[in-house]
């Protein structure tokens, strides 16, 4: 029941590409264990090459451990298997910016993208589940996150898929205990010492306990916030290619029709223009707030560089260049 259930989310959101090489993060817990054996069952009754890739942070003493657990299991399994150490990756990647989870979620995913593409990987399947979609809605709502963020985690977003969004973390347990699958316990999932843990283990159990509810309806907000930034960004990329003209590949915004768009509206089509123009940026209110002075402030000058691009304007139009 539960693996049709997963088949029938993998097949609606079409995530996976048969006869295509699936790169598949493993930790060695109990949620990337489970996603690799279902990955597995399923490679039986379609062609579907896996590639299980492992990261050892080196952030415990015995971590090298972990990785020649998850090389004995792909080799169990038939499946290949491939690792890398933090410490082989250069310093912008390690740098110190950022929570312990941030940089381990950066050097992951640095990690996989690299060998996604020496591989020439369809896509990137990661463990994330409908209980991790919960805790970073939590994460996202006290960082002050806009509509995007609290939208959560998506089936597929770019390179990367999460099968099991659908999946509750008991159901993925119990599978494991009944068919008697081992995995690696991460003692750091109980210390209280990062955001998500103090959020899983105390502010969930919290609400659940308020109304049973809770799993049930969190979840179906989630996803409604889900379709409305997804009707946002369709109303958005309209809104963006009537206040502009394309030429050359070069997008220029009509700075009059911009300045009588909706305050929400326009920070959306900002954004939207910064990603279309595949600039490096941090999306924050202060980038924008900061484009926007620019941009409507009639003495300024005819450039302004942010970063490693440049604003222009002229004739009530603007647009954006990469830094030479």
């Amino acid at each position: 029941m539960l693996y049709k259930s997963i088949i029938t989310f993998i097949e609606k959101h079409q995530l996976i590409m048969p006869d295509r090489l699936l790169l598949v993060g493993l930790s060695g817990g109990p949620d990337s264990v489970f996603l690799l054996h279902l990955l597995v069952r399923l490679s039986k009754k379609i062609a579907l090459p896996i590639v299980a890739a492992h990261l050892d942070h080196g952030w415990r003493p015995d971590s090298e451990k972990d990785m020649r657990w998850c090389q004995e299991l792909c080799k169990k399994l038939g499946v290949a298997f491939i690792a890398q150490h933090a410490r082989n990756f250069s310093e912008s990647v390690r740098n110190d910016t950022g929570s312990q989870e941030e940089q381990g979620r950066r050097l992951r995913r640095s990690f996989f993208e690299q060998y996604a593409l020496k591989y020439n990987a369809s896509a990137i399947a990661l463990g994330h589940h409908a209980d991790d979609q919960q805790e970073t809605f939590f994460i996202r709502l006290m960082r002050g996150a806009h509509l995007s963020g609290l939208s959560g985690m998506r089936p597929r977003a770019g390179n990367y898929i999460r099968p099991l969004l659908a999946t509750r973390k008991k159901d993925i347990l119990a599978y494991l205990a009944k068919n008697k699958i081992e995995y690696l316990e991460d003692s750091s999932n109980l210390s209280d010492q990062f955001l998500r843990n103090r959020i899983r283990n105390r502010v969930i159990p919290i609400l659940q306990e308020a109304d049973n509810r809770f799993d049930t309806h969190s979840l179906r907000a989630i996803n409604h916030l889900a379709e409305v930034d997804d009707f946002l960004e369709c109303l958005t990329q309209c809104a963006l290619e009537k206040a502009s003209i394309l030429e050359n590949g070069i997008r220029r915004l009509n700075i009059p029709l911009l300045k009588t768009t909706h305050p929400f509206m326009k920070s959306k089509i900002l954004m939207q223009w910064l990603i279309e123009a595949k600039v490096s940026f941090n999306p924050s209110e202060a980038l924008l707030n900061e484009i926007t002075r620019f941009i409507f402030h009639p003495h300024t000058s005819a450039s302004h560089t942010i970063e490693t691009w440049i604003i222009h304007k002229k004739n009530e139009l603007t647009w954006l260049t990469v830094c030479e």
